[in-house]
């Protein structure tokens, strides 16, 4: 038997349990029972007692309860991550949850900390030319002579494209490591770099969603587009960090126990979810909001895991997210409303009036608006007039398909 201990502000909450047969229990410590929160009110009671998930839950997060999978990394992270231990001579098939927990340590999204830490090396100055060609290298499948600094810089994160955690001054031209603590006037931030299928515009199409977005009253993290070399890379504000203080953060998919590998939930759920953990009808329609963004803007990577919710004194819904144009699993959305993967007028409809947002046609109005406002967007983002157009055809394809009328995106 095993155990990791896991931590917020340093305050232990309880301790991870390996046991036989991959079960990986939790037991809430004490003192957090008197003085914290539940970190996964749908799945963990928030008791005294050892508690594994159920089989479901288990089958997806490797034996994981869905909140702690949820500070393990996906694709480049993952990937980082397993050439570690294949360079420290252990096997992928060796590895257990709690191994992957405690090479995260301290360096996972959102506040949990796991100890003790398989490695906790850090690095102070970061080099984002050499960070770019790195990841490009690994992805590759070359040896990379700066694989440590990517893996403790991009290990975190998760999604497929390749990423470094960093903290930036205040007129964001000096960077250094995103993992301790950051001097007095840096900001975390998130740099995305390119991968393989993605186009030399790709950072700038999603700072234009974003601009997109926020205009559409989805609720936005700040973002910008980072010169790197003769790259231009996009960047975000962590709203899992205020200062350096780590904010507990819980994507849909691992409070719901859904898998985000497939199409797994309906826009019903993710509206569910929202009301049942914030208890509040604001949170629900801000969620309505950025499903109605998805669907009209054609972000068909509405996957669970590309939602979540964040505690700072109360539940709420994070900032929107990963948010650009996908093709999707079969051209449909990952996310269905209600039980359509292609929504439209009636489906968005039918969501709003099933969870009391009497708003609805006001949202759906703003929404188109701001997509309507694309071509201006991309236009201040430097992204050429060609590859402008093709997206608002796009929009245009799927406004008439909702609604039968064309957008008439401007110019």
């Amino acid at each position: 038997m095993r155990t990791l201990s896991v931590l917020m502000g340093n305050q232990k909450v309880g301790k991870l349990i390996a046991m036989e047969h991959g079960k990986v229990g939790f037991q809430y410590s004490q003192s957090w029972l008197d003085t914290g929160f539940s970190l996964s009110p749908l799945h963990l009671k928030f008791d005294t007692g050892i508690q594994f998930p159920d089989t479901s839950g288990a089958r997806i997060f490797g034996g994981l309860f869905g909140v702690f999978a949820d500070s393990l990394p996906d694709g480049w992270g993952l990937l980082l991550m397993d050439r570690f231990f294949a360079k420290n001579g252990i096997d992928r098939t060796d590895i257990t949850a709690l191994d992957r927990l405690a090479y995260m340590g301290s360096k996972a999204m959102g506040a949990m900390e796991f100890h003790p830490e398989t490695d906790s090396t850090s690095f102070d100055a970061v080099d984002l030319v050499k960070m770019a060609d790195a990841s490009q290298r690994v992805l590759n499948g070359e040896a990379s002579d700066v694989l440590d600094e990517l893996r403790i810089y991009g290990g975190s994160p998760g999604g497929a494209r390749p990423k470094v955690a960093v903290a930036f001054s205040a007129d964001m031209k000096q960077c250094c490591s995103g993992v301790c603590d950051a001097p007095d006037g840096y900001t975390q931030w998130l740099v995305k770099f390119h991968a393989k299928e993605d186009g030399v515009h790709a950072g700038a199409i999603e700072k234009s969603y974003a601009d997109m977005a926020g205009i559409a009253g989805v609720h936005m993290p700040s973002t910008r587009l980072i010169d790197v070399g003769v790259n231009r890379f996009f960047s975000v504000k962590r709203f899992d960090r205020d200062g350096n203080r780590k904010i507990h953060m819980h994507t849909l998919a691992g409070f719901a126990h859904a898998n985000f590998r497939e199409s797994s939930l309906d826009y019903a759920d993710a509206l569910g979810a929202a009301g049942n953990l914030t208890k509040n009808i604001s949170e629900v329609e801000q969620m309505y909001n950025v499903a109605i963004f998805n669907v009209l803007s054609g972000n068909k990577d509405d996957h669970a895991k590309n939602f979540s919710f964040i505690h700072d004194g109360q539940w709420r819904l994070s900032p929107a997210y990963d948010l650009t144009y996908s093709s999707g699993f079969a051209g449909e959305h990952t996310t269905a409303m209600m039980g359509n993967g292609l929504p439209t007028k009636k489906e968005m409809t039918l969501l709003a009036m099933e969870h009391g947002i009497d708003s609805f046609a006001t949202v759906i109005d703003s929404v188109r608006h701001a997509i309507s406002e694309w071509s201006k967007i991309a236009k201040e983002n430097e992204i050429p007039s060609g590859v402008s157009d093709e997206y608002t055809r796009r929009f245009n394809k799927i406004d008439t398909a909702a609604f039968g009328n064309l957008l008439r995106a401007k110019g």
